[in-house]
């Protein structure tokens, strides 16, 4: 089970501060966040489609710059993109580069006798997962032989659901712990936020039950968690038992139930800002992160943290295509504005590449930006030299 001890201590470290209400009519699709930034940037842009596309058309004046495709960085190359769409070969990567990550074995469908052999053979926890979907889906933490055959049935089914071309599970070793995304831009870490599993407190009268109605009740009242419901499945009632309770049971008052082991908010969780509360180093090894992933600039990188005093940690996974919305619309903690970090690196550099820029007209700002972005780059250079050597080493 989830070791409930990082939740409690963030729990305490933030509760004195207001949870944000975001209004019902919130606009929070990534190409209305994108506009809104842009506006704020006084950056002009135009819709426009592209084969079938839809884009957005950005101006630097009346200079046509970009055709930005939602989720789709200019820092970010094909190539990076690629790696991280495949959780299989990002792990590889970080590996190559020495960063601590996962350990995972690839299979298809017909490999399930090898699954069952793996977990068989091995006396560890293991997590089944899709190696491509995002934000949790067909995610299921401690497998066992036992209920592996239902969790693979599952996994493959929800893969077809969503028209994956060629539907494969990862599993790997489970990792104590909750996820961190730690939002990277140009090199650079710029936040970092829990994402908690779905959870209530007890208060010594009312049922799990009751508990969980009131924070739907709450959650449906906020415009970025209204269709984020805590969700009441055979995955949460099964992992109450796990932890002898039932959602009639009463929890003395304080006192943190986890409903489901898997961080999401799409299934009741909550993004809480840590940036200020997570050491130093958990932000460096997200930054060498990607650093390690070729043609990536920008990222969310997954960390597992026990603890707020972890100086050590692993990397789960690495996605070159974050949902910024969980940066736009924390639950707790100051909104961040990656769009804008991101645009204004993107517009400097143009006018810098093709020579429209007076080094008198930049501010001491501006440069401290494009230097940022350049060391991050020779950064990127070195660890991909370390690559090669590493891979050269493999075939000798």
């Amino acid at each position: 089970m989830v070791n409930t001890k990082l939740l409690e201590d963030i729990l305490e470290h933030v509760k004195d501060k207001d949870r944000n209400e975001h209004s019902l009519d919130i606009k929070q699709t990534s190409t209305a966040l994108l506009k809104r930034e842009l506006d704020v940037l006084g950056i002009k842009y135009a819709p426009t489609v592209v084969n079938g596309i839809r884009r957005t058309k950005i101006f630097d004046g009346d200079l046509e710059v970009r055709k930005h495709r939602r989720s789709y960085y200019h820092n970010n190359s094909m190539f990076g993109m690629a790696i991280t769409t495949d959780k299989f070969i990002t792990e590889k990567f970080l590996k190559l580069s020495n960063i601590p990550t996962s350990n995972s074995i690839l299979l298809h469908e017909k490999d399930i006798e090898k699954a069952r052999k793996h977990i068989q053979d091995g006396k560890k926890r293991y997590v089944v997962k899709p190696i491509d979907l995002m934000q949790g889906r067909g995610v299921y933490t401690d497998v066992t032989t036992k209920n592996l055959e239902e969790v693979w049935h599952r996994c493959f089914a929800l893969q077809k659901r969503y028209k994956v071309k060629n539907p494969r599970v990862l599993i790997q070793d489970y990792i104590e712990g909750y996820e961190v995304r730690v939002v990277v831009t140009e090199g650079k870490a710029m936040s970092a936020t829990i994402r908690t599993p779905a959870y209530v407190i007890g208060n010594g009268h009312d049922t799990i039950e009751t508990l969980i109605k009131q924070k739907n009740e709450s959650r449906s009242q906020n415009g970025f968690f209204a269709k984020k419901l805590i969700k009441v499945n055979r995955r949460v009632t099964n992992y109450l038992d796990l932890q002898n309770l039932s959602m009639e049971s009463v929890v003395e008052d304080g006192k943190i139930i986890v409903l489901n082991p898997v961080s999401n908010l799409v299934n009741g969780g909550e993004n809480i800002v840590i940036t200020d509360l997570v050491k130093k180093e958990i932000l460096k090894l997200a930054e060498d992160g990607v650093t390690a992933i070729p043609g990536c600039q920008t990222a969310g990188v997954d960390i597992i943290l026990n603890d707020l005093n972890d100086t050590e940690a692993v990397i789960l996974e690495i996605n070159s295509r974050p949902a910024f919305q969980l940066n736009y619309f924390p639950y707790i903690g100051e909104p961040q504005h990656p769009f804008q970090y991101i645009f204004r690196s993107f517009i400097l550099e143009k006018r810098v590449l093709e020579d429209r820029l007076d080094i008198d007209q930049m501010s001491r700002d501006d440069i401290q930006l494009m230097a940022e972005r350049y060391k991050a780059l020779h950064k990127k250079q070195k660890a991909l030299e370390n690559v090669i050597k590493n891979l050269t080493r493999l075939f000798k």
